[in-house]
């Protein structure tokens, strides 16, 4: 039978190096050895229920950022930035969540927090090397929505840069433009660009 530790252990490993205070089920001898293990300093809390195993977790701070806010999906500036859409290097993670949702922000890592609706939200989410981010249409879709909030120039590097990918699928970024009610809009910029 394994011992606290171990359980707790095994559970950091299952978890890659992250574990939720809810998996302890309200066991208090897991609870003290959680307490036990803080305090040798290979554990880390990092938010209110969420711990990391410093040894286990072996994340990018995009990876950190998914645990500590679990329903936000990088947005905006985040994603031009990983798909390489901007010369932009963002100091802030840029993440999107639900309208209703309810964000505790913690000192650090630095976020700005975009609320949109649901069928906004919900819209071409991605999974990419253990985070949640909006695909690469989506991005360039939301850099020509949000264009008055952004500047034009951005607007503009971000489809030009698009435009020149090899990867780049238009018939994808039409339908996702179509679902924001903003194909004509689309269609203008792209004849701007020719």
């Amino acid at each position: 039978m394994k011992t606290p530790t171990e359980i707790l252990l095994s559970l950091f490993e299952k978890n890659k190096g992250y574990l939720l205070s809810k998996e302890l089920q309200r066991k208090s001898a897991l609870y003290a050895a959680l307490r036990a293990l803080l305090a040798t300093d290979n554990i880390e809390k990092i938010k209110p229920g969420l711990y990391k195993h410093k040894t286990m977790a072996h994340q990018n701070e995009w990876q950190e950022v998914s645990h500590i806010y679990s329903q936000g999906v990088f947005c905006m500036y985040s994603a031009w930035h990983y798909y390489e859409l901007t010369t932009n290097i963002p100091h802030t993670y840029y993440l999107a969540f639900p309208n209703k949702a309810k964000i505790t922000l913690q000192d650090y890592p630095p976020i700005q927090i975009y609320y949109w609706s649901n069928h906004l939200y919900n819209l071409q989410i991605v999974q990419l090397d253990g985070f949640q981010m909006y695909s690469l249409e989506k991005s360039v879709c939301d850099a020509i929505k949000f264009r008055n909030k952004i500047g034009k120039d951005t607007m503009a590097e971000v489809l030009k840069n698009y435009l020149k990918r090899k990867d780049k699928d238009l018939n994808t970024l039409f339908r996702i433009a179509k679902l924001m009610k903003m194909e004509n809009l689309l269609r203008e910029y792209l004849n701007l660009m020719q």
